[in-house]
């Protein structure tokens, strides 16, 4: 809530699986932390998977925050069947 100009002004987030997304996005920032971990060891390729884990749970909570919910149950099929 916020007073503007003498105007009262209240925002409301109504996102779905917004609380589902942020942790997808926090597990995200570690696997980048642990990335720049094996940089610093020169492990390549354990940085690249690391890499490419953070960028994937980037994508799944970026799908979880659309709408339509035909899309979201498409996300978890889809990270169901590459379990």
């Amino acid at each position: 809530m916020m007073l503007f100009k003498g105007q009262w002004f209240i925002a409301f987030d109504f996102r779905y699986n917004k609380q589902k997304a942020r942790e997808r996005l926090d597990a995200a920032e570690e696997f980048l932390k642990a990335s720049r971990i094996n940089r610093e060891k020169l492990l390549l390729r354990p940085m690249a998977e690391n890499l490419f884990a953070a960028i994937e749970l980037c994508i799944v909570a970026q799908m979880l925050l659309q709408a339509d919910k035909n899309y979201t149950r498409l996300c978890q099929t889809i990270m169901t069947s590459l379990s």
